[in-house]
């Protein structure tokens, strides 16, 4: 499958709603399939609402199982790949933030943030896996929100071969346009530098507990140009084709793929184990 075509969407994720944020879910996958697309990215805890107080019983009498099942269902039904995002119990307490990659054919994989914010260092688990996916002839990666701060994941991500990056946030504060020019001012560079397409997309509206999230979706090509974007205060999924025959020909132009010329010999300061302020580094 050289053309690929994927949504993403912005919905509004209630916290204690998840009967009601999987009915928006699914209706934004039927959409999307209705739409033609392959692949469709929901935000960052879009099942469960974006909470800095997590529950165990968060998903009432419903269950993570539950929910999973349903998802892969609607990922057979769809004909879509799903990357829906969680509050995840099944492996320990505290939980982890996890995106949920649902294919249609009935498997499923998981990505676990491995770079907390602040606050969220307090009540959830860090993963430790910067994992890669694939879909076709595709791979792709997994950053959430505050990971797209971290160039060094995009670069790893990049280094082992993946062609689509897929960023899901829950990034309150601020109108839509307000995030979208926070958005350029680094996930343009994580596409350029590392020659790939960048999706990333923001639940949308008040979470039921104090949140307000502004609605924006944005899709960059892999010169850091937008391909695509929609800056929106309701419910709205966002359609892009990406050709697999264009980015490779994109690599092949010395002067326009930097991951080759790399000299990682050079980079040892990065990989000190030491904490230490980056001035106190000598050059």
């Amino acid at each position: 499958m050289q053309n690929l075509t994927i949504a993403t969407a912005c919905i509004n994720s209630k916290v204690d709603d998840i009967e009601g944020n999987l009915k928006k879910i699914e209706k934004a996958t039927f959409e999307a399939s209705k739409r033609g697309a392959h692949i469709l990215c929901l935000p960052e805890l879009s099942v469960t609402g974006y909470t800095l107080n997590p529950s165990p019983y968060i998903y009432g009498s419903i269950s993570q199982k539950k929910v999973e099942d349903r998802i892969e269902k609607l990922s057979k039904e769809s004909n879509l790949l799903l990357i829906v995002g969680l509050i995840d119990y099944s492996c320990s307490s505290p939980p982890f933030i996890t995106q949920l990659i649902s294919y249609p054919d009935g498997a499923k994989r998981y990505y676990r943030k491995t770079h907390l914010s602040p606050l969220e260092q307090e009540v959830y688990r860090a993963g430790d896996d910067i994992k890669i996916f694939r879909f076709k002839e595709w791979k792709f990666g997994i950053e959430l929100c505050y990971e797209a701060h971290f160039p060094e994941i995009s670069t790893i991500l990049a280094l082992k071969g993946v062609d689509l990056i897929f960023i899901p946030h829950a990034s309150p504060k601020g109108t839509s346009s307000d995030k979208l020019r926070s958005w350029l001012r680094h996930l343009t560079a994580r596409a350029f530098d590392n020659t790939v397409y960048i999706c990333a997309c923001n639940q949308v509206g008040e979470n039921g507990k104090g949140l307000h999230f502004p609605g924006l979706s944005l899709i960059l090509n892999p010169m850091g140009e937008i391909l695509s974007k929609m800056e929106t205060d309701v419910e709205r999924i966002l359609i892009a084709p990406l050709s697999l025959k264009e980015l490779n020909e994109l690599r092949e132009k010395r002067m326009s793929h930097f991951l080759p010329s790399r000299r990682p010999e050079l980079y040892s300061p990065l990989i000190q184990k030491e904490k230490r302020h980056i001035f106190n580094v000598p050059f």
